[in-house]
């Protein structure tokens, strides 16, 4: 997986086909996901389309979790523009489509484990 066979990719996917929108915002989960790992570990990916929504969660578990807070700001919108970066540009980019869209992204984080969600309605 991204040139790191220390990690182990699941996917759960609900829906057979899911809306632009939902695509690119699973995608760039799994990229922030992915650099959360430096150690290895396990990167869920799920994603459903139902009722007008799509629901995203990406799951990076594992030791030592690499988090950057501007990324986590940036996720939120409360990243200054001067402050955005390449290492920043992705979860800047989904929260505006997320915003535009009347979604919502949210991320939690602990010691062993990354959770990034989102729910688009309408895409």
């Amino acid at each position: 997986m991204a040139n790191n066979a220390r990690i182990v990719l699941n996917w759960a996917l609900g829906s057979d086909m899911l809306p632009k929108p939902a695509v690119k915002t699973l995608l760039n989960f799994g990229l922030i996901g992915i650099e959360a790992l430096p150690r290895g570990g396990t990167l869920d990916l799920a994603a459903e389309f139902r009722d007008g929504m799509s629901e995203i969660v990406v799951r990076a578990a594992g030791p030592r979790i690499a988090f950057d807070r501007d990324i986590g700001r940036a996720l939120e919108g409360a990243l200054p523009e001067g402050d955005l970066s390449s290492r920043t540009a992705p979860a800047a980019m989904i929260q505006q489509l997320a915003h535009g869209q009347g979604g919502k992204l949210q991320y939690a984080l602990a010691d062993d484990a990354l959770v990034l969600g989102a729910v688009l309605p309408g895409a």
